[in-house]
């Protein structure tokens, strides 16, 4: 791995993968919140319309929820 050799070899790396980590896990959580705010907001006003916007951020999350999970597993 391109890391792993003697100039890389300090506490900032790990620093950087720690922080790599916890920005995808921030990331998979607030993903998470948009997902339930919008299936709660969806199914408590059932009989209004969803707008385009609200279906790109679904989208959107759905996406961040099940790719970042394979990015942290292949920056480890």
């Amino acid at each position: 791995p391109p890391l792993s050799s003697f100039p890389y070899s300090g506490v900032g790396v790990d620093y950087l993968m720690f922080s790599l980590h916890l920005a995808g896990l921030s990331s998979v959580l607030g993903s998470l919140n948009f997902i339930t705010t919008i299936f709660s907001s969806v199914f408590f006003f059932i009989n209004t319309r969803v707008s385009i916007i609200v279906w790109a951020y679904l989208f959107t999350s759905f996406l961040l929820l099940f790719s970042l999970p394979v990015l942290a597993a292949a920056i480890t």
